[in-house]
């Protein structure tokens, strides 16, 4: 799937390379006076994968990566290649294509000029932190750039930071604060510059073990440089807690009047409503639902048939605990949370209480024991990597093989805890080196131990469902042998979430008594025993949700529907969580 930001160039350049492994290298830079030659003002640009396909195979590619300077090198087999960049965003090769085929000992060079065909800055940020814990303090790394053609000018972040999150610093000062809300004038940034900003928190006492933790980077300048068909509707959804009632408000912030999707309720992981919002512009749309004591609810509005990143997404979690004060967790992550622009990131991770060295994690995470994700789902890594021995730590190298259904063309690099460079070699191999992260030994000083780094990469495509995406890396410190991280596995499928599995009960658990039923205007459900808190859901008979009341201190429920439908419908009683009854009732 093609990024919204990014266009392929394919040019046909040639280049035959004829003894054992050679290069092809070369440089790319935005040709600003457009006359195909490197001159004074022309900019060079770092991060472009080039690739060099391997002409008459059966799509084998070889990969280099642009430096600082703009210059790329391939290692390669000898033969002949088609060689291009991919992904440079608003520009286009109007130079005379390389043709002909070179001969070369050493090295065959390929230079890419590409001149601007839209001016205008495309900005993106990132945001993560390598752990989160009340033991000790974390560092986040809010990382900024210009990935497109023109300046920009008055560059602002705004920073959200979760409530459960005690901000203690900042590397630079925000210009203002607004409650968890930090906002910093960065000014000017221009083409290919980029920057950081460093955040240090702890996990608040108050927060439960393994709760969810989420910090937001929204940078402005804030569109896209041109028009395109994703962009053509735009949602903003908000979930908050109100007492017992979780809240999904819903935002048209597309120049449409009004836009109708599908949308999905999860209760932990279980679908428990469907339907079809519209949302008018300008208007608020919300939809409410009363929660559960321990539930975790999130909400989807898109078409999932579209692509994965096509869906607007929010969740609650903990917003009834339980008597003791806990919640249900670890759900948040299992889903996309929906970056799907580069000027708004989402960072969503859970506190935890195992200090835990070299591992690797993936959002989304996958759902359930499969860690099932849509086809066409990118996914963002993460390698976090500390220094458990006795002295510091000067270079670490990252060596991240990655799967034969990855597309190694759409790595990105997005944020980490310190200066970096990277590229893609050989033919799925990516390799980061941090060459001055100076990190102290854990025994000395733990929180400044850690570092990070992540990247997203996408599916190959066309991505057939079953397939199994494996990934792990290589954690070089200095001169020390490698420290390989944890194993992150997903599968790609359709149509996975569950759904409820409604049981026409052939009547009443017998302690019960409803009545009248069938009913017409209202019907009664007696429990018997103890007064308690109890929540009566009724579900239609293919297990959509039709309403949902709670009361306090009570032995029986009363429900008195608004225009229903005659038919079989199938209720639920719960109380602290659990199913204290379950029937049949019919509207006549």
């Amino acid at each position: 799937m093609k990024d919204i930001f990014f266009i392929l160039l394919w040019l046909n350049l040639c280049c035959t390379v004829i003894v054992g492994q050679q290069n092809i290298e070369g440089s790319v830079y935005q040709d600003l006076d457009a006359n195909c030659t490197f001159t004074n003002g022309d900019i060079n640009l770092s991060g472009i994968t080039v690739k060099a396909l391997l002409n008459g195979s059966n799509n084998i590619f070889y990969y280099g990566t642009t430096d600082a300077d703009g210059h790329y090198s391939i290692s390669c087999p000898s033969g002949t290649y088609t060689v291009y960049p991919v992904r440079t965003p608003y520009t286009q090769p109007n130079c005379t294509p390389f043709s002909g085929v070179v001969t070369t000992q050493a090295s065959d060079t390929i230079d890419f000029p590409l001149e601007v065909y839209i001016s205008c800055p495309a900005m993106n940020v990132d945001v993560s932190a390598p752990i989160l814990t009340k033991a000790f303090s974390s560092t986040y790394a809010i990382e900024y750039s210009n990935r497109g053609t023109a300046t920009a000018n008055q560059v602002q972040i705004e920073l959200e930071v979760d409530s459960f999150l005690n901000v203690q610093s900042f590397s630079i000062p925000p210009a203002s604060q607004l409650g968890n809300v930090y906002l910093f004038n960065i000014g000017t940034v221009g083409v290919a510059q980029s920057g950081t900003i460093d955040m240090e928190v702890q996990v608040k006492s108050t927060a439960i073990d393994e709760q969810t933790h989420c910090v937001r980077a929204y940078i402005t300048p804030d569109s896209s440089c041109y028009s395109d068909s994703a962009m053509d509707w735009w949602l903003d959804i908000e979930g908050t807690c109100r007492n017992d009632s979780v809240l999904f408000t819903i935002r048209n912030q597309s120049a449409l009047p009004a836009i109708s999707k599908p949308y999905w309720v999860f209760e932990d992981d279980i679908i428990m409503r469907t339907g079809n919002v519209n949302v008018m512009n300008g208007i608020d749309t919300i939809i409410g639902l009363s929660a559960l004591p321990r539930k975790f609810y999130r909400i989807e509005v898109g078409d999932i048939s579209n692509a994965p990143d096509s869906i607007f997404s929010a969740f609650v979690e903990g917003c009834v605990p339980d008597n003791n004060g806990e919640f249900n967790t670890g759900f948040p992550t299992q889903y996309n949370n929906a970056n799907r622009v580069s000027w708004d990131a989402v960072d969503c991770q859970q506190n935890t209480a195992v200090t835990l060295a070299n591992r690797k994690m993936a959002q989304p995470q996958g759902y359930r024991a499969g860690y099932y994700i849509n086809v066409g789902q990118f996914i963002d890594y993460q390698i976090n990597f500390q220094n458990t021995g006795a002295s510091t730590v000067h270079k670490i190298t990252i060596i991240d093989t990655l799967s034969n259904y990855l597309n190694p063309s759409s790595v990105q690099l997005t944020s980490a805890s310190h200066p970096y460079t990277w590229s893609i070699k050989d033919q799925n191999i990516l390799e980061i080196q941090l060459d001055s992260v100076n990190l102290p030994s854990s025994s000395v000083d733990i929180s400044q131990s850690y570092g990070f780094v992540k990247f997203r990469i996408e599916q190959n495509f066309p991505s057939p469902i079953g397939n199994v995406i494996e990934n792990l890396a290589d954690v070089y410190m200095d001169q020390q042998p490698p420290i390989q991280t944890n194993l992150t596995i997903h599968e790609t499928a359709s149509d996975f979430f569950i759904t409820p599995i409604i049981t026409i009960c052939p009547e009443v658990v017998p302690q019960m008594k409803v009545y009248p039923n069938p009913f017409k205007d209202r019907v009664t459900i007696e429990m018997g025993g103890e007064p308690q808190e109890v929540t009566l859901v009724v579900y239609d008979i293919i297990g959509r949700e039709m309403v949902r009341i709670q009361e306090s201190n009570t032995t029986r429920m009363v429900w008195t529907p608004n225009n229903l439908k005659s038919g079989v419908y199938v209720f639920n009683l719960f109380a602290e969580g659990k199913v204290i009854g379950k029937g049949r009732i019919i509207a006549q």
